[in-house]
């Protein structure tokens, strides 16, 4: 039987191994994760995939780092994959993941000159990181802004440069709304303190 555990601590060996600007032995790690994680995920589906998923949005992003973008490819395409299946059935679970391996597959379509299949791919991102971002704005409306970002250019491979500018503007406006409503959160902090050190102060001359 393999062990889940070791599989795993691969896959932080290699996250570890990449930060450290180790490539080649992270992908060595990752690629043995991946290995260890498909023979779990084809004896338990439904306690594996998911594992098997995040090896696998991994080790694209170790083979990127490589140059090597059909295998690249490859495995986001299968990330991708994987987690349409786990999101069909539990889609808040599981959306956010897809919607990140769905920006991250776009990024190498578009690299390796695919531009229609890039375009799809962002869009859909940017359709799932709608709601989230709407539900959850301190977690996700980042990732919107990031998922629109990409839009752009895409549109522009595929000479609509209306929809490029629409994304642009999108972007722009929830950036700016961003900005101000971390402004307002600074500015409502500080009188806070302000008011504190004022009530400290009267408190002292009392």
């Amino acid at each position: 039987m393999f062990d889940p555990g070791f599989a795993a601590s691969l896959a932080s060996l290699s996250d570890h191994l990449s930060s450290l600007g180790q490539q080649e032995d992270a992908l060595v790690a990752i690629q043995e994760a991946v290995d260890l994680h498909r023979q779990l995920a084809w004896d338990r589906p439904v306690a594996f995939d998911l594992d098997l998923a995040m090896s696998l949005n991994s080790l694209s992003d170790r083979l990127s780092s490589l140059g090597r973008q059909e295998d690249a490819l490859a495995a986001i395409r299968e990330a991708v994959e994987l987690r349409r299946q786990l999101a069909r059935d539990r889609p808040v679970v599981f959306n956010p993941k897809l919607a990140m391996s769905l920006h991250n597959l776009s990024i190498d379509l578009s690299a390796l000159d695919h531009p229609e299949e890039a375009l799809a791919a962002a869009k859909e991102a940017v359709e799932l990181y709608r709601p989230l971002a709407k539900e959850s704005p301190a977690v996700f409306k980042s990732d919107l802004v990031d998922a629109l970002r990409l839009l752009p250019d895409l549109f522009r491979d595929l000479g609509q440069e209306e929809d490029a500018v629409a994304a642009e503007q999108e972007a722009d406006a929830l950036d700016s709304f961003e900005a101000s409503s971390d402004s307002d959160d600074t500015d409502a902090s500080s009188e806070a303190s302000s008011g504190s050190d004022d009530a400290d102060t009267s408190s002292s001359l009392a």
